[in-house]
């Protein structure tokens, strides 16, 4: 005969140092295993909370996920949870447990967990490595994509700048350099710009001796 500790979680289930009890309701009183049956006082039980503080960190919210630098680690949230005694506290899809002040309500999601029961993680301790490289590389190429659209827009602004200027010496070349086309003539009428498509003209015949005047 072996004796340990049994502890409850949320009362619901429980968990023992002399061996598995298969998350047995703690009312029972017993919980047989393959190594025998372990057997506990219900009416002295106490609540156990699983949960050890970590630390605290500095995140940034992104919508339904949180990034935290300082661990390198990303997690998205599920929902506002009931555990521990603990205010403002979410599950996340990687497993970890996260709490907030007062002050950051406003920015998390408000759903709720009508009921929740802290079990031993199988989630993969890289899912939050992974999501927080990946959300990294994500913003990384937003604000390389940001910072290319900026060039491609201050040189179309050039570009059309160019036009402008060519298109007050000569509209015709402005035109053709604008529209990419060498088959049009331009003028204003105004400030409208107006442009026409060249026809092409297949002489009948050609007189190469006629003059208009004499030339001395």
């Amino acid at each position: 005969m072996e004796t340990g500790t049994v502890a409850a979680i949320d009362h619901k289930s429980t968990i023992s140092d002399l061996g598995d009890t298969g998350g047995c309701p703690p009312n029972v009183g017993q919980c047989l295993n393959v190594g025998g049956t372990i057997v506990w006082n219900a009416t002295k039980f106490e609540d156990y909370c699983p949960l050890a503080l970590v630390g605290n960190f500095t995140g940034h919210i992104m919508k339904d996920h949180i990034i935290v630098d300082e661990i390198q680690g990303a997690f998205q949230l599920v929902v506002l949870i009931s555990t521990c005694h603990l205010e403002n506290a979410y599950s996340t899809e990687q497993g970890p447990v996260l709490q907030f002040g007062n002050n950051d309500q406003q920015f998390l999601p408000q759903n709720r967990a009508s009921d929740f029961t802290v079990t031993p993680s199988d989630k993969d301790p890289l899912n939050p490595k992974l999501q927080f490289l990946y959300d990294k590389i994500m913003e990384q190429e937003s604000q390389i994509f940001k910072t290319m659209w900026t060039e491609l827009c201050r040189s179309a602004k050039q570009h059309l700048s160019l036009i402008w200027q060519l298109l007050k010496l000569d509209p015709t070349l402005g035109a053709r350099a604008l529209l990419l086309r060498n088959d049009i003539i331009a003028s204003f009428a105004g400030q409208a710009l107006m442009v026409w498509e060249c026809e092409k003209i297949v002489p009948e015949h050609i007189f190469w001796d006629y003059q208009i005047a004499t030339i001395m």
